[in-house]
């Protein structure tokens, strides 16, 4: 879509290329998470996904380089050239990933795909130091899994599309039952107030910046996205050793309270 989007010749066009992409974004993050969560070692699970997240900010560092070497190097260059440079990563992303990350071995356990899972498993063992004399096999896992059920595996694969549906529905029902609703809630009510206050920022941090007289509409979202560094190098450092709980509360606590300075700050003649 992105490419799309710098082929676009309305605004009715543009808007649904990025109206796609948007979708696309939003759909990649919680397997992106999901998955690299799973995938790290135990150890330092919390330093990787910190590593991960933290190409966020690269990203945004990448897009502000971007744009000010297109329109405000001394230049103008074509917008298209812009969309085009700035869909390049997620190409290269999406090529890197089909490559090189395998698949995520309990998806493929509750697919049925044990022997798939066992040479998943090992591979990673093998990368993370775990030379075990006997590797783990597909019959080890499927008799240990608690996806396991009475259907073989061609029945498996031809389990109909609308019974995986239920299956998933009957997983969300389970997060708002029983004791792990509050949790669930709870995670989602902090999920949405980051986002609020990462995006409602977003969205308005250069009227914000001209109000302190920061008037480089590219200096400002270098800065800004060069104001993740502290806080993803904190996080990978502290994360794995206080616990993620604390880490939390810790960092939210401080955001508020650095906004509220800047905002006094700013309203300051």
């Amino acid at each position: 879509s992105g490419i799309i989007s710098a082929m676009s010749t309305s605004l009715y066009v543009m808007a649904s290329m990025r109206l796609i992409a948007g979708i696309g974004i939003g759909t990649s993050v919680p397997p992106l998470f999901s998955l690299t969560a799973e995938l790290a070692p135990s150890n330092c699970r919390g330093l990787v996904v910190t590593l991960v997240s933290s190409f966020w900010m690269v990203g945004s560092i990448f897009v502000s380089v971007v744009g000010f070497l297109c329109f405000g190097a001394g230049g103008e260059l074509s917008w298209r050239l812009f969309l085009i440079l700035c869909a390049v990563p997620s190409l290269l992303g999406a090529l890197l990933l089909h490559q090189l990350v395998p698949e995520s071995p309990r998806f493929l356990v509750r697919q049925g795909r044990y022997l798939e899972a066992a040479l998943v498993v090992n591979d990673l063992a093998k990368l993370m130091g775990y030379n075990h004399a006997s590797p783990l096999t597909a019959l080890e896992i499927e008799f240990h899994s608690e996806f396991k059920n009475n259907l073989n595996e061609r029945e498996r694969r031809n389990h109909g599309n609308l019974n995986k549906a239920m299956d998933g529905l009957k997983s969300v029902v389970k997060l708002y039952s029983g004791g792990l609703a509050r949790i669930t809630v709870l995670l989602q009510v902090v999920y949405f107030c980051l986002s609020f206050g990462s995006y409602g920022l977003i969205t308005w941090i250069n009227a914000i910046f001209q109000q302190v007289h920061l008037e480089n509409l590219y200096f400002n979202a270098f800065l800004f996205a060069l104001a993740n560094l502290p806080g993803n190098l904190a996080s990978g450092l502290f994360v794995d050793r206080i616990g993620r709980r604390k880490m939390l509360v810790f960092s939210m606590g401080l955001a508020s309270i650095v906004v509220s300075l800047f905002a006094i700050a700013v309203a300051m003649p």
